[in-house]
């Protein structure tokens, strides 16, 4: 895609959006209009290749646009305070990783880095549906359910990155064997659980007792 001599000259920013199947990028001009954009599959399960993944879709996003511009990741999960390394990542292979500062030097530059439901509703709450709005929360039910809350234009952060993760709380009560124990990083009876399953699994995982049951909890 060829940009016009102003756009070059415009602040472009490159944002990349490493989900739990696809990564996805796109370039953006200083008053938010996408210049490009592309989505590849995710490389499941491998960290070095999700690190070649990520690197080769900003390069070619740079080639296509003439731009060599900051990059910021919305990613699953956050960077631990302790040791600098992704955790809650339903993104796997990212767990235990020292994914920020692996990119940055892929990328040779500094890399921006923040939970990706945070980079969401803080999107929405500047220039998108809920640009009126003080308190924003905004939600994602993708591979994983997660979560961002915005308050007067700034995401909460708290002490772990990722205030609010609903996706955590419990719907009832399961038992050894449920449908939510074989999925991974989900605990029984979870929210996400529900949003996770794929259409395939539907009748089989809303057949299970504890969930049919599950309106009789007390």
């Amino acid at each position: 895609m060829t940009v016009t001599e102003n756009e070059q000259n415009s602040r472009l920013r490159i944002g990349v959006d490493p989900g739990g199947t696809k990564i996805e990028c796109a370039v953006l001009r200083s008053d938010g209009v996408e210049l490009w954009r592309k989505r590849i599959p995710a490389p499941l399960g491998d960290y070095v290749m999700t690190i070649q993944a990520v690197t080769n879709l900003v390069q070619k996003a740079e080639r296509d646009t003439n731009a060599n511009r900051s990059v910021g990741v919305g990613t699953p999960g956050s960077i631990s305070a302790a040791n600098g390394r992704m955790k809650n990542c339903n993104s796997v292979s990212l767990n235990a990783m020292p994914f920020k500062s692996n990119l940055a030097v892929a990328l040779g530059r500094e890399v921006r880095l923040a939970n990706d439901a945070n980079c969401f509703a803080l999107s929405e709450a500047v220039d998108g549906i809920a640009r009126d709005a003080r308190n924003v929360f905004g939600v994602i039910p993708g591979t994983g359910v997660g979560d961002g809350i915005v308050i007067d234009g700034e995401f909460l952060e708290g002490c772990n990155s990722i205030p609010g993760e609903w996706g955590h709380d419990l719907l009832t009560w399961p038992q050894d064997g449920d449908a939510g124990s074989r999925l991974p990083l989900r605990k029984n009876g979870m929210r996400r659980v529900f949003f996770f399953v794929r259409p395939r699994n539907h009748r089989r995982l809303y057949s299970e007792p504890w969930i049919s049951n599950a309106s009789s909890a007390k």
